[in-house]
């Protein structure tokens, strides 16, 4: 099954579009402040929340029901605003804004992996260098870089960890 929580109008075919206020039929009703549903445990292949976070009371426990709802393999796909894009903060929906290191200490907290990036105005990708280590957006957040040229989101592919055993 693939999840595409908080869809709003980006109905995807062949997925289950959930979102607290559903546009049309094809989209289920789905508070994700709330627990999900019991069925979708473990049977998830892949998860979408996409600029949903930022909006949630509760971002967390979100997150650690979109874990539980991961089949060993499956991805959970992150994306949300960093905080130093101007319409982190224009949107009065907008409780939270993400930095390159929100998904990562989560995930690690968490016993997951995760992909980070961060996404650039078009006129800013000369910034994509900082995607090319994790200290490049470790020194981008940490110096006056963030300020003059603000990413726009992060992006995050979050992983159950898989655990070897030796034989």
């Amino acid at each position: 099954m693939k999840l595409n929580l908080g869809c709003g109008h980006d109905v995807r075919e062949g997925w289950l579009n959930a979102d607290v206020s559903p546009c049309d039929s094809r989209v289920l009703y789905c508070n994700l402040d709330e627990p999900f549903p019991r069925g979708w445990r473990g049977a998830c292949e892949e998860i979408v929340l996409q600029d949903v976070l930022e909006h949630l009371d509760d971002p967390e426990g979100c997150l650690e029901s979109c874990a539980a709802c991961l089949q060993p393999a499956g991805v959970l796909k992150v994306r949300g605003p960093h905080y130093t894009c101007r319409d982190t903060f224009t949107d009065l929906t907008h409780r939270r804004g993400l930095s390159s290191e929100t998904m990562s200490r989560w995930a690690n907290r968490n016993g997951m992996t995760a992909t980070v990036r961060l996404g650039f105005e078009p006129w800013n990708l000369w910034m994509a260098w900082v995607n090319l280590h994790p200290m490049g957006m470790k020194l981008y957040e940490a110096t006056l870089l963030r300020a003059l040229a603000p990413a726009k989101h992060v992006h995050a592919e979050l992983r159950p960890q898989t655990v070897s055993v030796p034989l």
